[in-house]
């Protein structure tokens, strides 16, 4: 029994550079919300499904940087 693949669709698709992230978690997490509201709110028909932030934002957790 052979199954077939999901049909694909397009999708707009919104990826966020944050520029400089900051030692503040506070500033760079309100600033990254920022962004993707701004992406979230676009209303020129390219309103993205997905919205991608850079790992950028995790890795001083991950590493244990002091923020």
């Amino acid at each position: 029994m052979a199954s077939s693949a999901p049909a694909l669709r397009a999708f707009n698709l919104a990826l966020i550079q944050l520029g400089q992230i900051g030692s503040d978690k506070t500033k760079n997490i309100a600033h990254a919300r920022e962004q993707v509201l701004k992406a979230a709110s676009r209303e020129d028909g390219l309103k993205p499904q997905l919205i991608v932030l850079p790992v950028a934002i995790e890795i001083s957790v991950v590493f244990g940087q002091k923020s």
